[in-house]
Parts: C-alpha cells; structure tokens; sequence
C-alpha cells in the first residue's frame, strides 16, 4: 500500500500545475491635479506578506475613456516608489511579522506613481488589476478572482473637482 501511494504521489507531482501567490488585500488610485490636464496618479495596494515576492520596478495602469470616440485607450508604466510595513502588530512584536520572514501577519504598503497628461474632453477610468488577490478574505474564492483597483478623473472639471470609486 505504501508503494502504491508513493508512486502515485510521485504520478501526480510529474502533472502538477504552477500556484500563483495570492497577496493583495486591498489598496487604491487617488491623483492630484498638477494643473491644465496633467495629473499626478498614485497607485497604493496593501500585500500580505505571507510568500510575497519584491514588488516589480513598474506596473501598467489602463486608461479607458467612458464615451467611445473622444481618445483612444492607452496604459503608463507606474514607477515603483516604496514599500512600508504597515503591519497591525505591537510593536515590540513587528521584528516577528511575516514582512520580516516571521509567523506572525504582515502587510506591506507598495506605492507607484506616474504624471500623466490627459484629453480634456474625456472622462477617464484608470484601472489596475492583478491575479494576485488575497483568497483568505470574505469572498467567494471559487474562480480565483483578480484584484481590481480603479478611479475615475473627468479634467473638464478642471482641478478643483474629483470623483474616486
């Protein structure tokens, strides 16, 4: 019997798929209007520590216009900006954080950023999305969802108006 399951296991490991680290738990878009129609856009995601890997230099952000015709969509490298533990720990117990290679939940906060010059007669989603969503959160996990993150900016509303969703 020991045999048996031994070559199975060893059947089923020659079959096996890759797993991709589920870390992100939540995070947001927020901008800054620079003036005329260039924006500052800050990316902020919130990642779980357990088996995270170092954040990419960049990360593409998708700008969809909202009525078709006015510009086309296109996407911007953010560059990398930060990352800081922002764990809910005491803090005589951080050094023991999963962000600093221990047991305990670890989160880290990883910033992008980018200035982008946008089409004043559009009204623009920026979005950003990654299959890396966290699973251990109150939701359904069946089809591994992907993280979204999105804001809109309308610049014809020049910069004292903003809307964030």
């Amino acid at each position: 019997m020991r045999i048996l399951r031994l070559l199975l296991a060893i059947l089923l490991s020659c079959f096996s798929v890759g797993l991709y680290a589920n870390h992100v738990l939540g995070g947001n878009i927020t901008y800054e209007c620079l003036g005329g129609n260039t924006y500052e856009i800050t990316l902020t995601y919130y990642a779980d520590c357990f088996g995270a890997t170092t954040p990419p230099p960049e990360e593409n952000i998708f700008f969809f216009p909202t009525v078709s015709g006015c510009a086309n969509a296109f996407s911007v490298p953010f560059q990398f900006v930060s990352q800081t533990e922002i764990s809910d720990l005491c803090a005589s117990e951080l050094t023991n954080s999963s962000c600093q290679s221990g047991f305990l939940p670890g989160t880290n906060a990883v910033v992008y950023s980018a200035v982008v010059d946008l089409d004043v007669s559009c009204v623009w989603d920026v979005a950003w999305e990654t299959a890396d969503w966290n699973y251990f959160i109150n939701m359904d996990n069946s089809t591994l969802p992907t993280a979204y993150l999105g804001t809109l900016i309308d610049p014809s509303q020049g910069c004292s108006q903003s809307v964030v969703r």
